[in-house]
């Protein structure tokens, strides 16, 4: 049984799943250790929740900087003052560069310092880790690499960040047989990886689906003498969670502990996606609990999946409760959160509840994006509230969003599948009195409703309202109206209408 409190449903004492052991053997991933416990619960969540949360203090915008003037210092004015610029100096400018996204520029100064720099000033390792990062960044795969190799060719050795940043980003453009062989000569040339190298192949890995091959890694860390850090944790953890094995990722959870590892607010939040995406709010409680045990507080994106996850369920009173907790906490809900609640007002028909909603958000400063809109004109239409439904698309046009027939057109569909089709014709008239223009798609969709509904004569009509607005059906329209036919059990109509398309149509 669950008990009740501040409006979430926490498992009580009593219940067995409070004393359940989550134990089993992750020994092949190196992270199972024999000690390792179930983490033991508290039983409130909304403290957590509620708990004052310690804001970073206030930090002044840097400027912007201004790299032609930082040139200009460097090539011109110190050696006019009679300084001459060393490479901590040249390698401040190339990773401005790299920062503003010019690696190209960076390059060229590299070059400099190679080659008109001559013997006074050349490139280090740190210059060149600089410029292969910022190429990478721009995704500039092929340059980067280049790069790493004409590295080698002038016999600057690379040290464990040029392989580490060459390692990443080959992963991170999906060429992980590349990154794998560049760890492998990283060894065979004895620059020791680290867990930053060994954590960006097993990010590779998880990406690519390649499983076997990151429980490989982990073997290969073991006898490099690296463990895994809490970085290789929520990676394993995010990859079992998107390919729904929370089960697997609990015990690796579990087995943190035990290996000293220390779950951080990532390696919660993981855990609490994987089980709010299944809709196992029992399991997403008790993670929410551990971290008030840890003394974590939630973070905003804490609040999204859990705040989804009731807007999901239709647990209106629960999502309300998140909301009012993340304001509290200091956390101002975003276009996500206003968007989840919004969907599911206008959904369960609390359409005037969605507006003070939506006012709510534009007054907080918040822009609604299509999504929004696109559920409040769907809850609107609901309720026969045309004309809030018009003064909402001309306040749309004001915000600078053009919805198109595709906005319109998904709601109308959404509408047709609840059998609402008169409700998606209105729809249409308000298109033609926005001066939106409705398009094959929207007739179509429009025709499958009334289809659906078995009034084939106007299903029908539509189509010279659609050849009379200038469109052409095609073959999707016909084969709808063949399949309401059939549907409808009028057989001799369908083949009819076959012949008559067939002959008068050219279809």
């Amino acid at each position: 049984m669950y008990t009740r409190g501040a409006r979430l449903y926490v498992p009580s004492p009593s219940h067995p799943r409070a004393a359940a052991v989550h134990h089993s053997s992750s020994g092949n991933l190196g992270l199972q250790s024999s000690h390792s416990e179930p983490r033991t619960r508290v039983r409130r969540i909304a403290p957590a929740l509620a708990a004052p949360r310690q804001h970073a203090p206030h930090r002044e915008r840097r400027p912007r900087p201004r790299m032609g003037e930082a040139m200009d210092v460097l090539l011109r004015r110190m050696p006019e003052f009679g300084c001459t610029p060393n490479v901590v100096n040249y390698n401040t400018l190339l990773k401005g560069f790299r920062n503003e996204k010019r690696a190209q520029e960076a390059l060229e100064l590299l070059r400099m310092m190679a080659d008109d720099g001559g013997g006074s000033c050349p490139p280090d390792v740190v210059a060149y880790n600089t410029v292969i990062n910022g190429f990478f960044r721009e995704g500039q795969v092929d340059k980067a690499y280049g790069l790493f190799h004409e590295m080698l060719d002038r016999g600057i050795l690379p040290d464990v960040v040029t392989y580490t940043t060459v390692v990443d980003g080959l992963c991170k453009a999906g060429a992980v047989s590349r990154a794998k062989g560049v760890l492998q000569e990283m060894i065979h040339k004895g620059v020791k990886p680290n867990m930053n190298t060994y954590n960006c192949l097993i990010n590779g890995y998880c990406t690519s689906g390649q499983w076997k091959e990151v429980v490989r890694i982990l073997k290969e860390m073991s006898t490099q003498g690296q463990r895994p850090n809490v970085v290789t944790c929520n990676l394993l953890l995010d990859y079992l969670c998107k390919n729904r094995n929370s089960t697997e990722a609990r015990k690796i959870f579990d087995s943190m502990i035990g290996k000293g590892i220390q779950p951080d607010v990532t390696t919660y939040t993981i855990l609490l996606n994987g089980y709010a995406s299944k809709g196992d709010l029992a399991d997403m409680h008790d993670i929410l609990d551990l971290m008030v045990a840890d003394s974590i507080s939630p973070n905003h994106q804490t609040f999204n999946i859990v705040f989804c996850a009731y807007a999901k369920g239709g647990m209106i009173d629960e999502a309300m409760h998140i909301f009012d907790q993340m304001m509290q906490q200091g956390l101002s809900p975003d276009v996500v959160n206003y968007g989840a609640l919004i969907d599911v007002l206008c959904k369960l028909g609390k359409v005037d509840e969605a507006m003070l909603k939506f006012n709510q958000m534009t007054k907080e400063g918040v822009t609604p994006n299509i999504i929004v809109l696109n559920s409040l004109v769907y809850g609107l239409c609901t309720v026969n509230r045309w004309e809030m439904a018009e003064e909402l698309f001309s306040e749309m046009l004001k915000q600078g969003i053009h919805p198109d027939a595709t906005f319109f057109t998904t709601i109308m569909r959404n509408l047709c599948n609840e059998g609402r089709v008169m409700e998606a014709q209105s729809l249409v008239d308000l298109m033609v009195r926005v001066d939106v223009r409705p398009d094959v798609i929207s007739y179509t969709t429009l025709i499958d409703g009334y289809c659906l509904a078995g009034r084939m004569e106007e299903a029908v009509k539509l189509l010279d309202v659609m050849v009379s607005a200038g469109l052409k059906p095609n073959v999707v329209a016909y084969n709808t109206l063949l399949c309401g036919y059939c549907r409808a059990g009028r057989i001799d109509d369908a083949f009819r209408f076959f012949r008559e398309i067939r002959v008068a149509r050219g279809v």
